[in-house]
């Protein structure tokens, strides 16, 4: 287990490693363009929270035990491939030998560097949400839009213990943001995007299919040069081809349907045994797939005991809450939201239908989860200051 062999001495290496990081929120939270002087502070409160928690689960154990965090703390610890790793992720390994220098081979400093990433990742998903939107309620919105991300069940969960997720949700929002950028503002491919897309890569190759999608759709619908769209569209497309290379994925959907059912034989807490012969049958499939992954771990195709997981069924209720809002509102928001919607959808579209193990679906659809909550925030702070002015009147 990641917390053998710790001493007093590394808490205290902890303590000045969070300070620094503190103050590096603090720095980082310029760029978020914050309306209120007062969410900085919410942001220093929760990681307060976060980096208490690392000490409470060290003396009382109650942060269940993820087979994958043991293999990412004997990555960080031996700076070594463990046995079984994606050749994909070698180069998640160089970085990860970087830290450890860097943070004294210290495990719980890593953590706490990892909750760091995911408050940066909060900031630029609301940088990259405001690029299209303008708030009705601007600080409310972003109170109760940081409250509720930094809230997260599953973000208590997967950012305190070793794993990748923090690096893929960062990769993520920086992605989307200079995606949104390119839309919004004519502007061109940079760096930030090929960055963002360079750590997805390295840490869950898979999500890079989503952006290559997202890239083509918005070149081919923006730019009106007839041959710059189908140039962009063979970029993609073999951009698409590359990153498939590099995976275990096929395009068949009988060879798909292999490969996602030879996972779900083998892992505990798996779900959804497919039979794939056509798209047709991919189709067909997809509400109840679709479904799980958004609910679970709430049976739909498995029939594990959800109190028996309790951590991530509190994710479970507390996204419920978020895509209930969303659904009732869905018909007078798509209009206003059109272009934030397609691009959730596209989301579950892709990893949705998938998705085999019921730990993973919550683990997975994190950059999800953000992107609704984002527009419920929306709604929740318009509502908010309307009951106050009732409450006035």
């Amino acid at each position: 287990m990641y917390f053998e062999h710790i001493m007093t001495t590394d808490f205290l290496v902890l303590l000045f490693y969070a300070s620094l990081f503190a103050f590096v929120l603090l720095y980082a939270s310029r760029f978020f363009q914050l309306k209120d002087k007062r969410t900085p502070w919410i942001i220093l409160a929760f990681f307060f929270i976060y980096n208490s928690l690392i000490f409470l689960d060290y003396k009382f154990n109650f942060i269940p035990f993820l087979p994958d965090s043991n293999q990412y703390d004997v990555l960080f610890k031996t700076g070594r491939p463990f046995d079984g790793m994606s050749r994909t992720l070698y180069g998640f390994l160089y970085a990860v030998k970087i830290l450890r220098l860097l943070f004294l081979k210290n495990i719980l400093v890593y953590i706490s560097f990892q909750v760091m990433l995911y408050f940066i990742a909060i900031g630029v998903f609301y940088r990259a949400w405001r690029l299209l939107y303008t708030a009705s309620r601007p600080i409310g919105f972003e109170q109760i839009y940081f409250l509720l991300a930094l809230s997260l069940p599953s973000a208590f969960l997967y950012h305190l213990v070793p794993l990748r997720e923090c690096f893929t949700t960062l990769g993520f929002s920086v992605s989307l943001y200079f995606l949104l950028r390119l839309f919004k503002l004519r502007k061109s491919i940079n760096l930030g995007f090929l960055g963002g897309l360079f750590v997805i890569v390295v840490t869950r190759m898979q999500v890079a299919f989503y952006f290559i999608l997202g890239l083509m759709g918005i070149k081919f619908s923006l730019d009106r040069n007839l041959v710059r769209k189908f140039a962009a569209v063979l970029l993609g497309t073999a951009m698409f081809l590359g990153v498939l290379s590099l995976t275990s994925y096929k395009l068949s959907p009988s060879q798909l349907a292999a490969a996602r059912n030879y996972r779900v034989e083998k892992y505990s807490g798996s779900y959804g045994l497919v039979e794939w012969n056509g798209y047709a049958d991919m189709i067909k499939s997809s509400p109840h797939l679709l479904g799980q992954f958004l609910i679970s771990p709430i049976p739909l195709l498995h029939n594990k005991n959800p109190w028996d997981m309790k951590l991530i069924l509190l994710d479970a209720l507390f996204m419920l809450f978020v895509w209930a809002i969303l659904l009732v509102n869905f018909r007078s928001w798509f209009n206003d939201y059109r272009v934030w919607f397609l691009l959730m959808f596209m989301y579950i579209g892709l990893f949705g239908i998938y998705e085999f193990n019921i730990g993973g679906a919550v683990r997975h659809r994190l950059p999800l989860s953000i992107m609704a909550i984002l527009t419920v925030s929306q709604f929740l702070s318009v509502s908010y200051c309307s009951f106050k002015r009732k409450l006035v009147s």
